[in-house]
């Protein structure tokens, strides 16, 4: 469900239009004009050409560069706009749709002034003119500038879009005239406050303590999609906790310690399989440039996972080996297996992101874990050894893929079938540092969070490991509960302020991780203290050693939860070379720690308190360079 607020123009109030614009001016839009301005964007050309064609009046401006912003308007009797149910249209009046400013001319006033103008021509043509303009509901820097305008705010569509075969996108909803409903933002530093419910059919289990302590970041289209995401990972997760006393007890801490080998090389091969470009797709603003990296991605899960194959087929022996493994060996094939459909649901994941497909995601997630644990469980009955773990594993991340790709179907069959070669190869090139830098720091990234698997795997043992595996599964439940649906929902959230008010980045920023501070500080605390005597009571006698380790590790545990999603802003701002110097820290931190721990021999314990003490320090740090590319972002854009 969608909403917009609806602004009219005060009959017979006269449009004050400003002399000029600096050195900017202001065109009217031609089949020409915009051609020659749009000529290296196919998908913004398209569709200004198709406006004209559908009888829409036009303006650009220009400066030295090119276009720097644009704003169009519907004429009586014209189609149209195409984002309102036909309900809301008003044939008879004229309606400002499909505006936009370059972010390097943002806050100069540019859309105010296009409003003004274009009002000014709907009241050279008709005298007692009706005019309308709408803006999302929660966006509050347009809602500023259409009022700034002139414009009276007069109710309110709710609008719902889906994709119908051999029809194409239809639209429903209606204009609900009442203008005591969603008052914009009257506080430009605060987020707005919808009245928005949740989808009914979204999963809703988050207890009364999420709420009131993340409160803050739980607004607006933010909010909504936090809750949804939430919901739907506290299902999957409250699954997990609950079949964990059943997994721990059909296998043993080794099995769990090899299990921890595997998932080291699936999560590596995953996160390499489409090179980070994934993560690009709720950036472009235009629809087709997303569909083209969605195609690059699924094209590059094709390719690394190919590679990846011949790899594991010609060295597998050598690979498990390095990993202290060697029963991995048969089954490296299902580590393949795990790849593709990991690697392709994350795709799907991103796309699902940009579309704010946020139930789809939860019910992924339920449904994942449901697979995942009912292989395991079987498997572990039937005696299976870590081999359980390992296909359960590989079955649970290929679920929920083609729901979402039905979902992509749905919404954006048109840009689909308009996948070109020269499409992605454009998207390859624009976002090239997602794969020279984002790709590389991120395999850093999973290098350096995979070493203490393997680093007690190797030291001490598969019983040590399996131990250390349980307790960043059951520490982690906070953070997978609430910081990655945080985390996604950010990424999208950031991207979108980052194009409309930059200058508000540092506002999100700030809520969102003291926020998940506030929340992540009890619940690790509690199981930092009640892990030792709870463990071998929950999990079984062989476990009383992971509720040691859980109190260790919880200081890291907690500064991951809070900081770790805050740092997809360097992705949003495109500094990826502070990521990857970031991640070679990292790495050298935990390489640093093994070659300490094997030379001086050191205890398992010891080396546990030095991985805490690294970890925490690295996120630290990944928090001080965040927040110092959030203030310069803000600095620059300041007017």
């Amino acid at each position: 469900m969608s909403r917009y607020i609806v602004y009219r123009w005060p009959r017979g109030r006269p449009s004050e239009v400003a002399q000029s614009d600096g050195d900017l001016r202001w065109v009217a839009a031609d089949r020409e004009m915009v051609s020659t301005l749009f000529r290296d964007d196919p998908h913004r050309r398209d569709a200004q050409l198709q406006l004209l064609r559908d009888g829409y009046v036009g303006l650009l401006c220009v400066g030295t560069v090119g276009w720097c912003a644009y704003a169009w308007m519907r004429r009586p009797d014209r189609p149209g706009p195409p984002h309102l149910p036909a309900s809301a249209r008003r044939p008879s009046a004229y309606w400002i749709t499909y505006c936009r400013t370059r972010r390097a001319y943002q806050r100069r006033g540019l859309f105010k002034s296009a409003l003004r103008r274009l009002v000014a021509v709907a009241s050279s043509e008709h005298e007692a003119a009706e005019i309308y303009v709408d803006a999302e509901a929660d966006n509050d820097t347009s809602h500023r500038g259409i009022v700034a305008a002139g414009f009276a705010r007069v109710g309110v569509v709710e609008a719902r879009a889906a994709g119908v075969p051999k029809v194409g996108r239809v639209v429903v909803g209606h204009l609900r005239m009442d203008s005591s409903a969603y008052a914009p933002p009257t506080d430009p530093g605060r987020a707005p406050v919808t009245a928005t419910a949740v989808d009914s059919t979204s999963p809703r289990v988050l207890t009364r303590w999420v709420r009131q302590l993340i409160g803050p970041v739980l607004t607006g289209r933010f909010g909504r999609g936090v809750l949804v995401l939430s919901g739907g990972t506290a299902m999957s997760q409250a699954l997990i906790v609950l079949a964990s006393p059943l997994l721990t007890r059909a296998y043993t801490p080794a099995d769990f310690g090899v299990y921890g080998a595997a998932l080291s090389l699936i999560t590596f091969l995953t996160v390499a399989s489409s090179l980070r470009y994934e993560r690009a797709i709720p950036l472009p603003e235009d629809e087709a440039t997303a569909v083209c990296l969605v195609a690059l991605c699924l094209l590059l899960v094709a390719i690394t996972s190919s590679i990846a194959g011949v790899v594991l087929f010609v060295a597998g022996s050598q690979i498990t080996s390095f990993l202290h493994a060697p029963s991995l060996e048969p089954i490296l094939w299902v580590v393949l297996v795990a790849q593709v459909g990991a690697g392709t649901y994350q795709v799907m994941n991103g796309w699902a992101v940009r579309a704010r497909a946020y139930a789809e995601i939860a019910r992924t997630r339920v449904s994942q874990s449901v697979a995942t644990l009912a292989v395991q469980l079987g498997m572990g009955v039937l005696g299976m050894n870590e081999q359980g773990l390992v296909v359960g594993d590989a079955i649970g991340r290929s679920v929920g893929t083609g729901r979402l790709g039905l979902q992509l179907w749905k919404t954006s069959s048109a840009a689909v079938r308009s996948i070109t070669s020269s499409g992605v190869r454009t998207v390859l090139i624009r976002y090239r540092k997602f794969g020279m830098f984002v790709a590389p720091a991120s395999l850093l990234n999973s290098i350096s969070l995979q070493i203490p698997s393997v680093m007690l795997l190797a030291l001490y043992g598969p019983e040590v490991a399996g131990w250390y595996l349980l307790v960043q599964r059951i520490g982690a439940i906070p953070a997978t509960l609430i910081s990655a649906s945080v985390a996604q929902v950010f990424l999208g959230e950031a991207a979108r302020v980052a194009r409309d008010d930059p200058s508000a980045l540092p506002g999100l920023f700030s809520r969102t991780w003291r926020s998940l501070l506030a929340a992540g500080t009890g619940p690790l605390l509690l199981l930092a203290v009640l892990g030792p005597f709870l463990s071998p009571i929950v999990f079984g006698d062989a476990w009383l050693e992971a509720g040691r380790y859980l109190a260790i590790l919880a200081p890291m545990l907690l500064l991951q939860f809070a900081i770790e999603p805050v740092t997809a802003i360097l992705v949003v701002l495109e500094r990826q070379g502070l990521v990857i110097i970031g991640e070679l820290i990292r790495v050298a931190v935990m390489v640093g720690i093994w070659l300490a721990a094997d030379y001086f021999e050191l205890p398992p314990t010891a080396t546990l308190i030095l991985i805490s003490a690294g970890g925490s320090a690295s996120y630290l740090m990944y928090f001080v360079v965040s927040r110092y590319a959030t203030l310069q972002q803000r600095a620059v854009a300041r007017p």
